[in-house]
C-alpha cells in the first residue's frame, strides 16, 4: 500500500490488505465483525466488498494496546485467580489434611 495514502485520515483499507497488516486471515477479520465484544469498526461496503477507515482502524488498535498495558489488579500469590482448579484443588486437599 502506498505510505501516502495510508497516512492519510480519511483512506479506505480493502479488507485482504487490513488482514495482511495485522498479521490475520480474512476470515478472522469476519470473526470480529460478529463478535460485538472484540468492538472491530465497522466496514464500508462498496460493490459488495469491505473496505475500512483508516481513522477507525488506528482508533481501534489503540484501544486495543491500552487495554493490555493496564495495570492489573493486584492478586495476591496463591490465589484462585492466580493458580487456576487445578492448583485450587490441591490447596484444598492439603488444608483438608492439616
Amino acid at each position: 500500500m502506498n505510505q501516502s495514502l495510508s497516512a492519510d485520515t480519511g483512506a479506505m483499507i480493502p479488507k485482504p490488505a487490513l488482514a495482511r497488516e495485522l498479521g490475520v486471515s480474512t476470515r478472522t477479520i469476519s470473526r470480529w465483525l460478529m463478535d460485538t465484544a472484540v468492538e472491530f469498526p465497522k466496514p464500508i461496503i462498496i460493490r459488495g466488498r469491505n473496505y475500512f477507515m483508516r481513522t477507525s482502524v488506528e482508533t481501534w488498535k489503540a484501544a486495543r494496546l491500552r487495554a493490555v498495558i493496564a495495570p492489573q489488579p493486584h492478586r495476591r500469590p496463591g490465589s484462585v485467580a492466580e493458580t487456576g482448579d487445578a492448583s485450587r484443588t490441591a490447596i484444598r486437599a492439603r488444608d483438608d489434611a492439616r
